[in-house]
């Protein structure tokens, strides 16, 4: 038999959630919640915090919150079991275009990827990495079914990409300034022309510099 639960609260520590049932207003804790790939070393792992919503003393029957999550849940001989989650009707997360996925945080952080292949990371921030047919970030705000998709903007990061022991790194700090380090030797070609162009002043150090050698 499977049953629908109202998350009311979840336990990271043992991938377990606190659940009353919608059909009988039952609760059940600690129902430990399956995944798509899980074992003593790896897996997947996501719990967020549910927001339910208030009205009503019965919790099996109150309004909507706007993080609610709906369990699955299973009976078998060794105690009840979360299956998966459903989508409540009303969803930030539901769009109209076919073949698009998207995997979206509760930081806001989100990645997606349309039926076309353009795929974007991005960042509430407003940082985003993207490969598709234009650079430019796309906004989800009002391209959702119900209208609700709203990213909560956070405070800019650093972006850094590092190689393993420290021997080469690249850093852009908040004020988009770029710091470039490499204990190796480092080479940029162009088939084409290279420009180089300062606004303020431009520094060249080194022992010997040949130009045109």
């Amino acid at each position: 038999m499977l049953d629908i639960g109202r998350v009311l609260g979840v336990h990271p520590e043992s991938n377990s959630v606190d659940v009353v049932l919608v059909s009988d207003g039952r609760r059940l804790v600690n129902v430990r919640v399956s995944s798509t790939s899980a074992s003593g070393s790896t897996g997947r792992f996501d719990l967020p915090d549910p927001e339910l919503g208030v009205g009503g003393k019965d919790p099996a029957s109150s309004d909507i919150g706007e993080r609610e999550l709906l369990a699955v849940i299973g009976f078998t001989e060794c105690g009840p079991i979360c299956l998966a989650f459903v989508f409540p009707q009303v969803s930030q997360l539901m769009f109209t275009d076919r073949n698009r996925k998207i995997d979206r945080h509760v930081s806001d952080v989100y990645s997606t990827v349309d039926g076309n292949g353009n795929f974007e990371f991005y960042h509430p921030s407003g940082a985003y990495v993207r490969i598709a047919s234009s650079p430019e970030h796309e906004d989800l705000t009002g391209k959702d079914f119900d209208k609700r998709w709203k990213i909560n903007s956070k405070p800019a990061g650093h972006i850094h990409v590092q190689q393993a022991g420290g021997t080469a790194s690249v850093n852009i700090d908040p004020s988009g300034n770029v710091t470039v380090k490499s204990n190796g030797n480092m080479d940029f070609s162009a088939a084409g022309k290279m420009n180089l162009t300062a606004c303020d002043s431009m520094t060249l150090k080194a022992p010997r510099i040949d130009l045109n050698p």
